[in-house]
């Protein structure tokens, strides 16, 4: 409400002047107040600070900043309230339709970022924001030829600007042109040394190119910049992971899911860390954060099953595992779970077909096969 009223006084002439201060704080200190709120996962103290910030300066960026706070701390609906409100508001104001099509963005609702960003393209074709967005909004959509043409465009308009060449990058990695992102990446870091994601993207890109030594480098950087980051955690509790440094992954996913707790991919990583370590009480906890999280890891029923089953939670690992394998009834791994739980709970058949199955799905040097030979053997004699 309070930032309601602070865009009706913007949008009125002969407002009354704002306050110079709330709680005995100014615009600095309660911008300072919710960011620190925000590390503190005290989401209803920072959107109060953040809201009494724009009361006392009713500024785009502190707008801008709210919103992404919300939509990355679960409550996308209210971002994108507020910034459809800013956008209704301030109709001739590009960075007003720039803030409206980045939350829909970050919701990941493709189609309504698309119409918004066609409308400020259509208010201004050399708009390099407007490209940006539209190509961003193509790629939620899968129209990644389309996408790369706009975002292209987009870094051509505006090529010394770092987050342009960000977003044409990270929709070439996302294609598997790795070459060819890295070469965006690199400019981008170039040109703002500081930029965490330009710093976590390059990360990514070589560490696709099984570059890890120079991936850590700049994990380890956008960590120096921002040290609540918990992409950069994710990221580089994935390199941890693929260069066998268990303790380290751990260590670094924990950090993940602490900053950015509203993420369910990392609460999904989170995990794989503790099921592959047969940590099966806090396997659990993990993937149920995933589950609950809007949207939900895609896996993570399929591998809250499994781990149910192997703390032979028999019925609680029925009740995950059937739900898995109708989203998911090519995996091996639910078919073998499913199998555990029938054989278990003396189901022969059921749990005959299962296995059997699994042998069909899983390659040849699964770990598991022999045990499942084994099993089935036992079931037909």
């Amino acid at each position: 409400m309070r930032l309601a009223l602070a865009l009706l006084v913007v949008g009125c002439g002969g407002a009354p002047a704002s306050p110079t201060k709330l709680g005995g704080l100014d615009a600095k200190g309660q911008l300072a107040k919710a960011r620190a709120a925000a590390a503190a996962q005290d989401v209803d103290g920072a959107d109060r600070a953040y809201a009494d910030a724009y009361t006392l300066t009713p500024d785009v960026d502190t707008l801008e900043e709210r919103v992404d706070f919300l939509v990355h701390a679960g409550r996308a609906p209210a971002g994108l309230a507020l910034a459809k409100s800013y956008r209704d508001a301030h109709a001739a104001d590009p960075r007003a339709g720039e803030l409206y099509a980045d939350a829909l963005i970050a919701a990941g609702k493709g189609q309504d970022a698309l119409d918004a960003a066609t409308a400020m393209l259509a208010a201004n074709p050399n708009s390099a924001d407007a490209h940006d967005a539209k190509g961003r909004a193509l790629m939620l959509l899968d129209k990644a030829d389309a996408a790369l043409a706009e975002l292209r465009a987009a870094r051509d308009l505006a090529p010394t600007i770092a987050r342009y060449h960000v977003s044409y990058g990270a929709a070439l990695d996302k294609l598997g042109k790795y070459d060819e992102a890295q070469i965006e990446f690199r400019q981008a870091v170039k040109i703002s040394p500081d930029d965490v994601d330009a710093n976590i993207d390059l990360g990514i890109t070589l560490r696709e190119q099984q570059a890890n030594d120079q991936a850590r480098t700049f994990f380890d950087h956008a960590i120096e910049v921002d040290p609540h980051n918990g992409r950069a955690f994710f990221e580089l509790g994935r390199l941890d992971n693929a260069d066998h440094m268990d303790g380290d992954a751990e260590q670094a996913l924990a950090k993940a899911v602490q900053f950015s707790p509203n993420e369910s991919l990392y609460w999904y990583a989170y995990g794989e860390i503790f099921r592959l370590k047969d940590r099966d009480d806090e396997a659990i906890t993990a993937y149920g954060k995933a589950l609950q999280l809007v949207p939900p890891a895609p896996k993570a029923r399929a591998k809250l099953g499994a781990v149910l089953a192997h703390a032979k939670r028999w019925g609680d690992a029925e009740r995950e595992l059937t739900t898995a394998v109708a989203d998911f009834p090519s995996d091996p791994l639910v078919r073998m779970s499913l199998g555990d739980v029938y054989a278990a709970t003396k189901r022969p058949k059921d749990a005959l077909d299962n296995y059997q199955q699994y042998l069909t799905l899983a390659p040849l040097e699964d770990p598991d096969r022999r045990r499942v030979e084994q099993a089935v053997w036992r079931l037909k004699h």
